[in-house]
């Protein structure tokens, strides 16, 4: 149920609102370059070095955890949860949260060794509306190898109370909170179509079809990227497997408006089905910065085989035609998997092309191209993106180390700041006893004080295969 990638590409979009006809592409690309003076005034921001999560070492005794989601309600109150293995080999869920700049140990989520007969549980969203008030959605496993979905609350600053399922019979991708009691989930239903369950206090529904999905994909569908801007007001998006006997393989996407608490009926996105030569295409990220103005991204493929990116706008209620980013190039990959808006048609992506970290930016409805880190060895990815104000962003990422064979040695996390316009020096997060780093997820608060997490790959000396994988925790404030 985690998706996030190794090659990734995020968006953070900025300033005002244009109508459809304006969109364009711009194909030249160009290098960042800025000055030392330059680059000092951006690095003045304050990096904690990455350290493991506390306590996962004595859950972890199958030395194979990891961290699949962090979000934070504001600096130094956040949770963050994943997986670990017990001393039995099975997969076991974690929970833990971080109180006023301290994180309490994780621990295994309360509640789920009952459910997790299977032994295959995993944490893989986590939300925060306010310090001591998140919520942890994962997955259990029964005896027949069954996943079933559940919920755990925070019942206070760091302790958690029991999980309980929801959604039955529901594959939970995605969660939006526009008010705390008041959530949604999205995923895949029993029956094999787009589908959210509601969140009513202490309760959740079961899980109802989006209007629409059946028609759009009667060999199935599902919600893979779900924002609300406010309550009642939603968007999400998707895929769905139209009937194409003639293909053996056909994914197109979909996106669905809840407005004022009434789902629309699902839609093809506009456009995709013209740049989804290759029949494969996915939405992978989402963002409002109000009802009627968001944004989504994902990939697609070519008749050739290649995989691009694109992105949508949809500007008071209106969807424009989706459009390739500019990036990827012949032989290369790009995909968009990170959305955050604060208002229509002008982003800011990052991500990678070919083995370059990117970033690219759309103004006023026409997409530019800007290189910010280059190629090592094997290559740059940039994994995240925030913004507090334009400008001012925070991104994350890694570096592929070198190595003799394709499992070792792994990756070297990064962070890069961009302070009024200006984006800083790479910022390696390393650790010490002969650890890599790659980095997965991070939460940022409205004045960028900011949370990042991803996993250490320790290594054995003299020996090149991994020694045992443990979440790290690490965090920047502006």
């Amino acid at each position: 149920m985690n998706r996030r990638g190794t090659a990734v590409l995020a968006v953070a979009c900025l300033a005002l609102a244009v109508g459809a006809g304006a969109a364009a592409v711009a194909a030249n690309a160009a290098t960042i370059e800025v000055s030392s003076a330059a680059k000092a005034a951006a690095s003045s921001g304050h990096w904690t070095a990455p350290v493991p999560v506390p306590g996962l070492a004595a859950l972890n005794v199958g030395l194979n955890a990891g961290l699949n989601d962090i979000a934070c309600a504001t600096g130094g109150n956040c949770a963050a949860g994943g997986t670990y293995t017990d001393k039995a080999g099975d997969t076991q869920a974690w929970i833990a949260s971080e109180v006023g700049g301290r994180w309490h140990s994780a621990q295994e989520v309360p509640g789920t060794a009952a459910l997790n007969t299977g032994g295959n549980a995993t944490v893989n969203l986590v939300a925060c509306l306010a310090p001591g008030r998140c919520l942890a959605v994962g997955e259990t496993s029964d005896a027949a190898h069954t996943q079933s979905a559940f919920v755990a609350t925070e019942a206070s600053n760091g302790t958690w109370a029991q999980a309980r399922p929801v959604a039955a019979g529901m594959d939970v991708s995605e969660i939006s909170c526009p008010r705390a009691g008041d959530c949604l989930l999205g995923g895949t239903s029993a029956a094999g179509q787009a589908a959210v369950s509601v969140e009513a206090g202490a309760t959740w529904s079961a899980p109802k079809a989006l209007p629409g999905v059946a028609a759009l994909g009667p060999h199935g569908s599902a919600v893979t990227v779900l924002t609300c801007s406010s309550l009642g007001n939603c968007l999400a998006g998707g895929t769905y497997v139209p009937n194409h006997p003639h293909l053996s393989y056909d994914q197109m996407v979909f996106v669905a408006s809840e407005v004022k608490g009434v789902w629309h009926r699902a839609v093809p996105l506009p456009g995709e089905a013209r740049l989804n030569t290759g029949h494969d295409a996915d939405i992978l990220a989402v963002s409002c910065a109000s009802a009627g103005n968001c944004s989504v991204g994902g990939y697609d493929n070519f008749s050739n085989g290649l995989e691009g990116s694109f992105a949508a706008n949809e500007v008071r209620g209106g969807w424009d035609a989706a459009r390739a980013i500019p990036g990827a190039t012949s032989g290369l990959t790009e995909t968009v998997t990170g959305l955050r808006c604060t208002a229509a048609a002008t982003c800011l992506a990052v991500g990678a092309a070919g083995g370059n970290g990117l970033i690219a930016a759309e103004k006023n409805g026409i997409w530019g191209k800007n290189r910010l880190v280059p190629d090592y060895d094997y290559g740059t990815t940039v994994t995240a993106i925030s913004c507090r104000s334009a400008g001012n962003c925070l991104a994350t990422g890694y570096i592929m180390l070198p190595g003799e064979d394709s499992y070792y040695p792994g990756n070297e996390s990064f962070g890069i700041a961009e302070i009024n316009g200006i984006w800083g020096p790479v910022k390696f997060l390393t650790v010490a006893n002969e650890g890599t780093t790659n980095s997965a997820v991070q939460s940022c608060d409205r004045n960028g004080d900011c949370s990042i997490g991803g996993t250490i790959q320790y290594t054995a000396p003299g020996v090149e295969e991994a020694a045992g994988f443990s979440p790290y925790v690490a965090s920047y404030t502006p």
